[in-house]
């Protein structure tokens, strides 16, 4: 269990957080974060150590780690503004978490959440489990995008047979990278959430004009 509540709720400030610490909890991504975080401090003495010495701990393209001259980088873009709006949210995530779990905010940093954070939204998926749940699936993770895929996952909506499934339906030739489809995203959401461009993702480019104006514009003739 991840969560651990004072032993007293009766301040409503404190019931208010209590609130907000549950609907955290709900988020499967921020379990996983503080998961990971901790599966990385045990290093190899983590049951999972083989599977996480294949997953990187830095994401240096992942737009929502830039700070400064990263961020100054996308100008007054509605880049810029997602962004930083979604580094508040993962800041105020971290914030509830270190304040009700103190051994966490202890032991580990914003920037060390924000690289699990990373971690998560680049390497899950959904997998249907009765209702679809967030979860990481190892080697699964390891398959690059690309348009042109070779490989399909699918999962089963069985919740007697929940499971992940890896099909090559043209086939594979030994040595040969797999590659996958991330899904249906535009050019934006590849960049925000992957950190890279796919140059056949639909894109829209907004671009601002001021034009001076000199006199009444004509009327109807």
């Amino acid at each position: 269990r991840v969560w651990r509540e004072p032993a007293s709720v009766e301040d409503a400030a404190l019931e208010e957080g209590l609130e907000e610490l549950r609907a955290l909890a709900d988020q499967d991504q921020v379990v996983l974060a503080v998961f990971v975080l901790e599966q990385w401090a045990l290093g190899e003495r983590s049951p999972y150590h083989s599977w996480l010495a294949v997953m990187p701990q830095d994401y240096p393209t992942v737009p929502t780690l830039w700070t400064g001259d990263g961020l100054r980088c996308l100008g007054a873009s509605f880049e810029q503004e997602t962004v930083a709006e979604k580094q508040k949210r993962w800041r105020r995530e971290f914030a509830t978490v270190a304040h009700f779990v103190p051994d966490l905010g202890a032991r580990f940093s914003y920037d060390d959440f924000a690289r699990a954070r990373a971690a998560v939204e680049t390497r899950t998926h959904g997998v249907a489990m009765g209702a679809e749940v967030t979860a990481f699936v190892p080697f699964a993770d390891l398959l690059n995008h690309n348009h042109s895929f070779t490989a399909l996952w699918t999962t089963s909506k069985s919740s007697q047979e929940p499971g992940f499934v890896i099909t090559a339906p043209q086939g594979a030739k030994a040595g040969a990278q797999l590659l996958a489809s991330y899904g249906a995203k535009d050019h934006s959401e590849f960049f925000r959430v992957y950190g890279f461009a796919d140059e056949h993702a639909p894109r829209e480019v907004v671009f601002h004009v001021d034009l001076e104006r000199r006199g009444p514009l004509p009327g109807p003739p």
